[in-house]
């Protein structure tokens, strides 16, 4: 190619030439930040499902709602006026995080009413371990389960009758 570039003899067309192979290598090399990225984010996700897991289980939102309602008010800080404001700042936080805000926008798909890190294009199943979706639109939900752990397929899951769960089978041999 360098050689007909060379007998073409046309510095516009070389130019060009050497633009078009300096951007495909970079977007190669992009190409392959996005590919470990991922690949972090998903490791980083299925993480965050087992300690999710973990809080579950100890049931540590009402834990600490339960504290935060009884031993708030005899905290000295929180007295009075102080400690209704951050009784309602929590509630508050509460009904924004699972509120829908439809002025946020993607900076990966470009759709309005959410960002990135929620994006759809971006998702993990933390039941199967494919892209594309989340847990809940999962065809095969149950194929971590194994019988020496419990069943972490909520029974509401729309495919939870779907498929062979090996925790759930160990549970009635029993």
């Amino acid at each position: 190619m360098d050689w007909a570039l060379k007998t073409k003899d046309d510095a516009t067309l070389q130019g060009e030439v050497q633009y078009f192979c300096a951007h495909h290598s970079k977007a190669r090399q992009i190409a392959h930040c996005i590919g470990a990225l991922m690949e972090s984010l998903q490791n980083e996700r299925l993480a965050m499902y087992r300690s999710s897991d973990c809080l579950a289980a100890a049931n540590a939102i009402a834990c600490i709602h339960r504290h935060i309602n009884r031993e708030m008010h005899t905290a000295p800080y929180f007295k009075g006026k102080r400690g209704r404001q951050a009784q309602v700042a929590m509630r508050d936080r509460a009904i924004h995080a699972w509120g829908k805000d439809n002025s946020k926008m993607c900076n990966w798909c470009g759709r309005t009413g959410y960002n990135i890190e929620d994006c759809y294009c971006l998702r993990y199943c933390h039941h199967c371990s494919c892209r594309s979706h989340d847990g809940t639109d999962c065809l095969r939900p149950h194929d971590f389960c194994n019988e020496f752990e419990d069943c972490k397929v909520y029974p509401s899951h729309p495919n939870f009758e779907c498929g062979h769960c090996a925790a759930i089978d160990n549970d009635i041999d029993i």
